[in-house]
């Protein structure tokens, strides 16, 4: 994943599809109309700031979407599209002249696609983060508590270890991969100056109880003598 690192490339929510949300009233309408849906292709342009969101709909389906300043970029099942920014009375509005539309306000989203409105989204804060880190270019993503702390690894350039409650910050050069000894084991080595960064991912059922959420890798990482045990999950190319 190497070179992945980049905005308005989106990537779907694991075992999410895009579906109806139920109907709503619709939001206030634009006062200006939008251009033509825009396909984008899977070439990552440069990074820029993005925010990415995540909404959860009633009937359990999601979709997600990234907000830049003139438009935003909106995973279908056709692929990303591009909507650009258009006038709204109330909330953020990106429209195209197909009638593609998102439109949100606070926590709340509405899509309007091939003439079907679905409303009734709200955001999933916990998913989106997940969901930056994939369209970031990050191919695993590892957390635990007590304290807490996550890691970052981009295979091919710069992993980011954040520990105790954002106290211990660690960037590296991120070492060649080696093999766990196991299916989906993998190990990384990083010896720089006087620290040494272990990690280890294990493809083994791992429940974070402080959110209840089940995670298909094990992770360890040892920071000198100081061990994190967490749980964690491959992004991109390396699995869902």
């Amino acid at each position: 994943m190497n070179g992945r690192a980049a905005a308005f490339v989106l990537w779907p929510v694991v075992g999410l599809a895009l579906a109806a949300c139920g109907d709503s009233s619709r939001p206030p309408s634009a006062e200006a109309p939008g251009a033509a849906a825009e396909k984008v292709d899977d070439t990552p342009p440069p990074e820029r700031d993005l925010d990415v969101n995540v909404y959860a709909c009633d009937d359990g389906t999601s979709y997600t979407v990234a907000i830049g300043p003139e438009a935003a970029l909106l995973l279908l099942p056709d692929g990303a599209r591009r909507l650009p920014h258009v006038r709204s009375a109330s909330g953020a509005r990106f429209a195209s002249e197909d009638g593609t539309e998102f439109w949100n306000k606070g926590e709340e989203a509405m899509l309007v696609i091939d003439g079907v409105r679905r409303a009734g989204c709200r955001s999933d804060a916990m998913a989106a983060v997940w969901e930056s880190a994939r369209v970031r270019g990050v191919d695993y993503r590892a957390v635990g508590n007590e304290p807490g702390w996550h890691l970052e690894i981009v295979n091919g350039g710069r992993s980011r270890f954040v520990g105790d409650y954002g106290q211990l910050v660690i960037e590296f050069d991120t070492p060649p991969p080696m093999d766990g000894g196991g299916p989906g084991a993998v190990d990384y080595v990083r010896q720089e100056d006087r620290r040494r960064i272990e990690v280890q991912l294990r493809r083994e059922d791992c429940n974070d109880t402080m959110v209840d959420v089940t995670y298909p890798l094990r992770a360890r990482v040892k920071v000198d003598d100081r061990v994190f045990d967490g749980c964690a999950r491959a992004l991109g190319d390396n699995g869902a």
